[in-house]
């Protein structure tokens, strides 16, 4: 991650009769890297759960991709808040057992981060041992 570089363009021409003209801009380079943070329920009976992560591109997009246990994947689009924040469900039930989300932001300068979370989905209905007894 680095800082933004400023940088100066001059630009001179001269014509065939001698004459020179000139002309400058100031700009900066943005070089770092957006920061990201992303987080999957650890265990949940919901098998449409909800990703929530971080960011401090506001106003952004992040595409966090999850992945079941059965491998089918679905990349989802979430918009920032204002305050950094993101939050969105994911669409398509996911099959029983472990999953992973990897989401990705990318700045307005085109640089981009990374940031993964695993969690499980366990929707099997389980009989309490009083259920068992008559």
């Amino acid at each position: 991650m680095y800082p933004p570089r400023w940088l100066t363009t001059v630009a001179t021409a001269t014509d065939a009769a001698g004459n020179s003209a000139s002309a400058n801009d100031a700009g900066s380079l943005d070089l770092t890297a957006p920061t990201l943070t992303v987080d999957a329920p650890a265990l949940t009976n919901d098998s449409t759960p909800t990703i929530t992560g971080t960011t401090n591109s506001a106003g952004s997009t992040v595409s966090p991709v999850v992945t079941d246990s059965a491998g089918t994947s679905q990349t989802i689009a979430a918009t920032v808040a204002s305050g950094g924040t993101f939050s969105v469900d994911v669409p398509a039930a996911l099959a029983e057992g472990a999953f992973t989300v990897v989401a990705t932001a990318i700045d307005a300068a085109g640089n981009s981060a990374s940031a993964n979370d695993a969690g499980s989905v366990d929707v099997t209905l389980r009989r309490s041992p009083s259920m068992l007894r008559r």
